[in-house]
């Protein structure tokens, strides 16, 4: 029997993403997510709690288009795989993260295009991508 654990998330980038290793391959990038859920109380306070997800990318493509769109702010969908980390921080008290390996992302509103240094843009991509779904299928052997 296979046994898999996949996770989505619709929520807002916390912070602008980070490239630790900028320059090696594979060019991996994390950035936090953040999930609010806000309910009414007994006394009609409306109440508000905020969960953070620390996402991680590690495919070259993904990481180029969140190199290239992602901002602090931005809606995100995002589909992966959840890691759940407990430790013991430096003042001895217990504290847990969720990580998720991403497989899957879509934008959901957009935030301001970083300056391209050379890398396509979204237009060009999604002209690109358009271009390529006309290409037949047909493949001579």
């Amino acid at each position: 029997m296979i046994t898999s654990a996949e996770i989505e998330l619709i929520g807002y980038v916390g912070k602008d993403p980070i490239f630790p290793k900028p320059n090696e391959y594979p060019n991996f990038v994390t950035f936090p997510v953040g999930i609010s859920r806000t309910w009414k109380d007994k006394e009609g306070k409306e109440q508000k709690v905020t969960t953070w997800f620390d996402c991680h990318a590690n495919s070259e493509s993904l990481a180029r288009v969140i190199k290239t769109h992602v901002t602090q702010g931005v809606g995100v969908l995002i589909k992966g795989y959840p890691k759940v980390k407990a430790y013991i921080d430096k003042a001895g008290e217990a504290k847990g993260s969720i990580e998720i390996n991403i497989n899957h992302m879509n934008l959901l509103t957009g935030g301001k295009e970083k300056p391209s240094n050379g890398e396509a843009s979204r237009e060009n991509h999604i002209t690109e991508t358009k271009e390529l779904s006309v290409i037949s299928d047909n493949i001579l052997f």
